[in-house]
């Protein structure tokens, strides 16, 4: 068996173009969400913070979920790649289940935006992986 692409549909996003929620504290921007809604489907693009381990990111997509509940939005999605292991782990602390990997997605994703061969701890990037929560 031979190594697929995904059949996932790719596309380049530009964050700044795209709803979001930013986190300030005491005046200053720390941190960074930012969506895309699809029929019954929000993916979750982005989500930054500046100060890690001080809760940021939970607060961030809490208050995606938040923002969600009471639309016709019925699941909430990320995808990461496989070096992404405290990504992995805070999504599934979060709710997040395993729903596809995508092996050796991210050859066709290098060709749509920078990806570097190595990621976190030296693990090779190679599949995206991706998590869904049900709202």
């Amino acid at each position: 068996m031979g190594n697929r692409l995904c059949c996932r549909k790719k596309s380049k996003y530009y964050p700044s173009k795209l709803d979001g929620f930013i986190a300030f504290a005491n005046g200053v921007k720390v941190g960074l969400v930012t969506y895309l809604i699809q029929g019954v489907e929000c993916e979750l693009v982005t989500i930054n913070s500046g100060i890690k381990n001080k809760g940021i990111g939970t607060k961030l997509l809490n208050a995606l979920k938040e923002y969600l509940a009471n639309s016709k939005i019925e699941f909430l999605t990320v995808i990461t790649t496989n070096d992404n292991l405290e990504g992995l782990r805070f999504y599934q602390k979060r709710g997040f289940v395993l729903k596809q990997i995508y092996p050796n997605a991210v050859d066709y994703s290098r060709k749509i935006k920078n990806i570097p061969y190595f990621g976190f701890e030296g693990i090779p990037i190679r599949d995206e992986i991706e998590l869904i929560h049900r709202l």
